[in-house]
């Protein structure tokens, strides 16, 4: 029975020394979860309900020794290792590897067609070996080898199958892609390869023109696509799961291969699908499950696939969470630390006298893309800079720091800049992120300067921010300047200048955190924007801070890069987080907006991506 509650302190006493029985012993603890070991953990809450997640990057096994009350049924996501491109030889293009095959039982289902997600797992106490299958190897360089398929994953009686392999040469059936998870990508016209039921999609085909592009590696959430003859097929999409607690990408299809180069000496390869896809001539990222890219001709190497990944999850209780230093934004406890996540303005506030420095990434909002304006067959409007980054590894606070002096700090996190109209108009400036704006910077503040617009096609200078945002076609058209808030290190980088000041052509590339934004690449193609910078805070890698693609000149040629009229790819990658031509940033990534791309015969021109609003992470010793 309850104690009685009284304010008189002797009946308390007396209470407690008069239990018996049942009374006497100690309350009994709420209702636990499974106990079970193995990988890196994540705990988080979502709707309520909260969660233990084991991310296995490597073979191990899963050990659960004891059973609760709440369920004993596990969710999981298991994906294969990715297809390894294939090898170079003179005169050839290749196929690129298809992504290892998915299977899950959260709300996004498997790969491939199946729209239905599989039953949970009832597990008991006992062992449950884990494998992670490993990326597959490149065909060897200057052969006619294909790619390697990827290595299986599994967990329990469910296996997720490697990713196909990027197809060679010699005529069929050497230039047709590998089987797989899902199917890898075809070298001049042999068939693509397919993907298993349930787990992935087929790869891409291939063209047998002089210039040619080998097919893209097929994804969890798309097929691989078709090389043309221009370009390589780009990767097919993986799928986005949030069983970790955050949206990650998996499962990406690689990029296929080219063989000759367009009237401005390029060559034009795929890039990889959203999912840790590799571009072609590069890997699939790790513990992804990623398609190798296909090479280049003459004699450029391909990507080998991106090994797999297995993820279990299951319910526990708010007491096996367990308390925290502080309070404030989207708690969640990767391994020994305790991870804060603002995606919104709010209020971070120490409660525990032993926290005296923590962790801290802040991103802000990244600039929009420009517009490109009514006419016949226009320029293309510039990329948005990406929104400021700035990481401390030991950044000081405490129970009785902020203006206040009560230990609460003010966390601010910028919106993105919208899009510029397609009637010549800017992007907006991004807005700032900053912890503490009332402290001192870089002792007891920390900011991140908003992303540079992205300029309008009619001309001129990117907008100065974190990073800048690429140029338009105009006389003295140039990027953006980045760090516009002078930290060191920088906070960003410069945005990407147009070819020249002649003509209409594509826009500069918005300028990234981890590297400038590329200049128009021809008079049709515009530059990508500027890698951003990977980051694991999280507990898992996110790329942050990328610049927004270019938007292109018109052009007959679909740009198969992007499927948007030459435009630029955000960041150099699909899983940038970055707006490509004409597209919008991710939210929470800081990411610059794609510039529009230029009107189609008598079109009215575009609208430039709006840039993704930025982050705020706290992080400190569980």
């Amino acid at each position: 029975m309850a104690p009685i509650k009284t304010n008189n302190p002797y009946a308390s006493y007396f209470d407690f020394f008069s239990k018996t029985g049942k009374d006497a012993v100690s309350p009994v603890p709420p209702p636990a979860g499974l106990t079970a070991t193995g990988g890196t953990t994540i705990m988080y809450e979502s709707g309520g309900t909260y969660y233990k997640t084991h991310i296995f990057n490597s073979d191990a096994n899963f050990v659960v020794s004891s059973l609760g009350p709440l369920p004993a049924a596990v969710d999981y996501v298991i994906v294969g290792g990715g297809g390894g491109g294939a090898g170079a030889a003179p005169l050839a293009a290749r196929g690129a590897g298809g992504a290892g095959g998915y299977r899950s039982t959260m709300p996004e289902g498997p790969g491939g067609p199946s729209s239905s997600a599989e039953s949970a797992m009832t597990v008991s106490a006992q062992t449950y070996p884990v494998v992670v299958g490993p990326g597959g190897p490149t065909g060897t360089p200057g052969s006619d080898s294909p790619g390697v398929k990827g290595g299986d994953s599994s967990f329990n009686s469910i296996t997720s199958t490697g990713g196909g392999y990027g197809a060679g040469s010699g005529g069929s059936p050497g230039n047709y892609g590998g089987p797989g998870g899902s199917g890898g990508g075809s070298n001049y016209g042999g068939n693509p390869g397919p993907g298993t039921a349930a787990q992935g999609y087929p790869g891409g085909g291939s063209n047998t023109s002089s210039v040619y592009g080998g097919g893209g590696g097929g994804g969890a959430g798309a097929a691989g696509v078709t090389g043309t003859s221009s370009y390589g097929g780009p990767g097919g999409a993986g799928k986005t799961t949030s069983i970790t607690g955050y949206s990650i990408s998996l499962a990406g299809g690689g990029g296929g291969g080219v063989y000759g180069t367009n009237n401005n000496g390029e060559h034009n390869g795929g890039y990889g699908g959203l999912g840790g896809g590799g571009n072609y001539n590069s890997a699939g990222v790790t513990n992804t499950g990623g398609g190798g890219g296909g090479c280049k001709d003459p004699g450029g190497p391909a990507g080998a696939g991106g090994s797999g990944v297995v993820m279990i999850r299951y319910q526990i209780t708010t007491s096996e969470f367990g308390d925290t230093k502080a309070t404030g934004g989207v708690v969640s406890k990767v391994g020994s630390k305790t991870v804060h996540k603002f995606t919104s303005t709010g209020t971070f506030t120490v409660t525990d006298a032993s926290l005296s420095a923590v962790e801290m990434l802040v991103v802000a909002g990244g600039g929009g893309g420009g517009g490109s304006g009514p006419g016949s067959n226009v320029a293309g409007g510039g990329g948005g800079g990406a929104g400021g980054y700035r990481f401390s590894p030991s950044f000081t606070v405490s129970n009785t720091g902020g203006p206040g002096s009560d230990g609460a700090y003010t966390v601010t996190v910028g919106a993105g800049g919208a899009g510029g109209g397609s009637s010549l108009a800017d992007g907006a400036q991004g807005e700032p992120s900053v912890f503490n704006p009332a402290g001192s910077e870089g002792s007891t503040k920390l900011t991140a300067t908003g992303g540079g617009y992205g300029k309008q096609r009619g001309g001129g200078t990117g907008g100065s921010g974190g990073s800048g945002g690429g140029a338009g076609r105009a006389p003295s058209g140039s990027g953006g300047s980045g760090n516009a808030g002078s930290f060191s290190p920088a906070e960003g980088q410069a945005g990407g200048n147009v070819l020249n000041n002649a003509g209409n052509q594509g826009a500069g590339g918005g300028g990234g955190s981890g590297g400038a934004g590329q200049a128009a690449r021809g008079y049709s193609t515009a530059g990508n924007g500027g890698a951003g910078t990977s980051n694991s805070i999280t507990g898992t890698a996110v790329i942050y801070a990328a610049g927004g693609g270019g938007g292109g000149y018109y052009d007959e040629q679909t740009n198969y890069l992007t499927n948007q009229s030459n435009g630029g790819l955000g960041g150099g990658s699909k899983s940038s987080g970055a707006g490509e031509a004409n597209a919008n940033a991710l939210d929470n990534r800081g990411g610059g907006g794609g510039g529009a791309g230029g009107a189609s015969g008598a079109g009215t021109g575009g609208t430039g991506g709006n840039g993704g609003s930025g982050v705020i992470l706290i992080t400190y010793p569980t």
